[in-house]
């Protein structure tokens, strides 16, 4: 689900609240994303209520950024994402280093 929350941030930052940690930042945090975005009812590190909350977001982003979320979810197939990477077109990877938001990257990845 967190890099379905890093797509989101890069590609539909207003489709949910981005809550600020401790030092300021911009907090992908499970409890704080959760709250930020109305589902007040979490306990943190309790695995049904972590459960509840990933739902709740995952829901969001569902009914929000539905293209966003047809295709993070198509990238659980294998065959497509084999299909994808044979057919040598650019594809475009978002990843989160660190402390840093999420960002983009644009490669060009040869299939055999």
């Amino acid at each position: 689900m967190m890099k379905i929350i890093y797509a989101v941030w890069e590609l539909a930052t207003e489709i949910l609240e981005w809550p600020l940690g401790d030092n300021g930042r911009t907090s992908f945090k499970l409890d704080r994303l959760a709250y930020a975005n109305g589902f007040v009812a979490h306990k943190a590190h309790d695995a049904l209520g972590d459960f509840e909350a990933t739902i709740h977001k995952a829901g969001i982003i569902c009914d929000r950024a539905p293209t966003i979320w047809k295709k993070c979810v198509c990238n659980r197939d294998k065959r497509i994402v084999s299909s994808i990477l044979k057919s040598g077109q650019s594809v475009q990877l978002i990843e989160r280093f660190g402390a840093d938001t999420p960002r983009s990257f644009y490669r060009r990845i040869c299939g055999h």
